[in-house]
């Protein structure tokens, strides 16, 4: 009874020698992964704001031209 009882214990502590070898490579995946969603976010956010001050750049040159044909079609 001993031997079987002791037999479970050692099958039992196999197991959760490999659960928390499997938990350790998960937790280094996962940090790769946040790491990499950091890198996109941050690059995506650069692009916003690239495309942003284009199109504020946009919208001032048709408000200026919009000013322009206006006074053009007064005078």
């Amino acid at each position: 009874m001993v031997l079987k009882v002791t037999k479970m214990v050692l099958k039992v502590t196999k197991m959760v020698l490999k659960i928390t070898k499997m938990v350790l490579k998960v937790t280094k995946m996962v940090l790769k992964i946040t790491k990499m969603v950091l890198k996109v976010t941050k690059m995506s956010l650069k692009k916003t704001k690239i495309v942003s001050l284009v199109y504020r750049k946009e919208l001032k040159n048709s408000f200026i031209c919009f000013i322009i044909c206006v006074y053009i079609y007064i005078f």
